[in-house]
């Protein structure tokens, strides 16, 4: 059903020293904030003056100073393949578009934020544009003015689709371990917008089948629904959630319900071995609501009330493993939260994704959550339940760009801290190799104590650290570094996939102190290489990922080389 990985084989196997420099000419930005795709259907620069009304158009800023009204919004709906494009136009990519459902133009207008006979507003094109990009089933969106009057201004909305049929067979591997996954997927149905995953998968800790539906604009009201069941070798999961969220920051009314019941088997390791395992079945209700007055100056605050049900049950399972005895817990508790945002985005390329238009959100976020679970609700303990995050960004030169967060939760007696967590990371790029190519630097800190039993913080070649084992190293503090060499080709084999490259090095440890334990191993170090591969056709959202990593403190019980194939969201 999917034909470009056919397509695609030949040219991939390639070496990466045969990919074509990229030029100083190129179209891509030397700084951070990019340009916009030159892929789009019809994506014009924004036109001087209206072939219809011959009135010039100001800019956007001058249109909403003048209040202008929205009049006709004109969408452009682009196929997968450009039939005016000469590499795209030959009989199996016509093929395919022909095979494509086309998404439905009402699809798009109930995205919108911008409606006929509103004044116009830039945070509402600009946040209509993220809206639509966000979406599994489309490349790229744009919107610009086409048409001024002195009065009203027509709009037009350009996007891309993609490919959203995938019935696939992979085989992934990281930290020494395999996982096979074969799936049907359809984030696009009938060109809808909705989305349905038939999947079968086998990991290192289970294996099972899922199926999954998931209504992310219920007749276009903005309500999401998804419903998840999956029936695994260790249990059965399921989920129900439906709810209205806060889909924009103008936003002043939100709401939910979500159910999750959960029977698996808790496996915890140590230096990558199974050390002890029991059976776990937890349960999951909560139901909230929000309220905000919307954007003002830039910020938005919210409030947010809500009563979560949550309880966890264990029993020994049949495997003669370490099966430590644990009691069946119930948290019950109403809660209050609240949230200010503050509203600063900026559009890239070629940081995180390979080709396509990334939304930065560099606006300081500050959230927190505090509830009081109680035995008069029907729980098993009296604390206070907590949770917070912080989270901001910096672009200091159009070439450094550095990102911050910041969370902890966790509950709160008499006797002290209870499953508590907290955590910190800062990201940092900085474009360089003459702006075309980017060095992330990547600084993560946690810190836990006293966790509840089925919990437990890890580092392994899961978590970061690709040279070794996955759930290598267990503590109740970690520490992981990545430094990252990203390459960005304008590689575009067949107009089916972009292709990047990385050279890394990773360091880490997790680790008790005062616990002075050999098999800890101390602070762990590798260096690799890695080859990324970006379908430039496919909604479903993954990035190929080839690494080869080369442990630098590896003991006798390490291989000497990890090779690492996987899928990811991002580089």
């Amino acid at each position: 059903m999917n034909p470009f990985p056919i397509l695609l084989a030949t040219r991939l196997l390639l070496p990466l020293a045969a990919l074509p420099p990229v030029s100083q000419d190129d179209a891509t930005t030397t700084g951070i904030a990019s340009l916009r795709s030159d892929e789009l259907v019809e994506a014009a620069p924004m036109a001087t003056a209206s072939p219809r009304r011959g009135f010039a158009i100001p800019s956007l800023e001058e249109l909403e100073a003048q209040e202008a009204i929205i009049g006709e919004i004109d969408i452009r709906l682009g196929d997968i393949f450009d039939p005016e494009d000469p590499d795209e136009n030959n009989r199996i990519y016509m093929t395919a578009n022909h095979l494509h459902r086309k998404t439905r133009q009402r699809v798009i207008e109930r995205l919108l934020l911008l409606r006929t006979g509103q004044k116009f507003s830039i945070y509402r094109l600009e946040e209509s544009e993220r809206i639509l990009r966000a979406q599994g089933f489309l490349h790229e969106a744009e919107i610009f003015p086409t048409a001024w009057d002195g009065r009203t201004v027509d709009l037009r909305v350009v996007t891309r689709d993609v490919w959203t049929l995938k019935v696939s067979l992979s085989v992934s591997r990281s930290g020494g371990t395999n996982e096979s996954v074969f799936s049907l997927e359809d984030s696009n149905i009938l060109g809808t917008g909705k989305e349905v995953i038939v999947k079968r998968s086998s990991d290192v800790d289970r294996s099972g089948f899922q199926v999954r539906y998931v209504d992310p604009n219920i007749a276009g009201t903005r309500g999401e629904l998804e419903l998840n069941y999956s029936d695994n070798s260790d249990g059965i999961r399921g989920k129900f959630r439906l709810r209205r969220p806060f889909y924009s920051l103008e936003v002043r009314r939100a709401a939910g319900v979500e159910f999750i019941e959960n029977d698996r088997t808790d496996t915890f390791y140590t230096l990558g071995e199974v050390s002890h395992e029991f059976q776990h079945v937890s349960t999951f209700t909560e139901v909230w609501t929000g309220f905000s007055k919307g954007l003002t100056d830039d910020h938005t605050h919210r409030w947010l009330a809500g009563f979560t049900y949550r309880r966890d049950r264990f029993a020994p399972t049949d495997r003669p493993v370490l099966q430590p005895p644990f009691s069946d817990r119930i948290l019950t508790y109403p809660w209050i939260g609240f949230e200010t945002i503050e509203y600063d985005q900026i559009e890239a390329q070629d940081l995180n994704l390979i080709g396509r238009t990334e939304d930065l959100d560099l606006g300081r976020r500050i959230s927190g959550r505090l509830g009081w679970a109680s035995e008069l609700f029907g729980g098993t303990i009296d604390q206070l339940v907590f949770a917070s995050d912080y989270s901001v960004g910096w672009m200091p030169t159009p070439r450094h760009l550095m990102f911050f967060n910041g969370y902890t939760n966790g509950r709160w007696q008499e006797k002290g801290l209870e499953n508590f967590w907290a955590g910190a990371r800062v990201r940092y790029f900085w474009r360089n190799l003459h702006g075309k190519h980017a060095l992330v630097a990547t600084l993560g800190l946690d810190v836990v104590d006293n966790l509840d039993p089925e919990h437990q913080l890890l580092l392994g070649g899961d978590t970061g650290l690709r040279g070794y084992p996955l759930r290598y190293q267990d503590g109740d503090r970690r520490a992981l570094l990545t430094l990252e060499q990203r390459f960005y080709t304008r590689w575009h084999p067949f107009q089916l996939a972009h292709v990047g490259a990385a050279v890394f090095f990773d360091a880490g440890r997790a680790w008790t102190p005062g616990h002075d334990i050999v098999s800890e191993r101390g602070t762990l170090t590798d260096v690799g290489l890695g080859l990324r591969i970006s379908p430039s056709r496919s909604g479903l959202g993954t990035m190929f990922h080839l690494d080869v990593a080369f442990p630098l403190d590896a003991d006798g019980d390490i291989d000497k080389v990890q090779f690492l194939f996987s899928t990811h969201e991002s580089f």
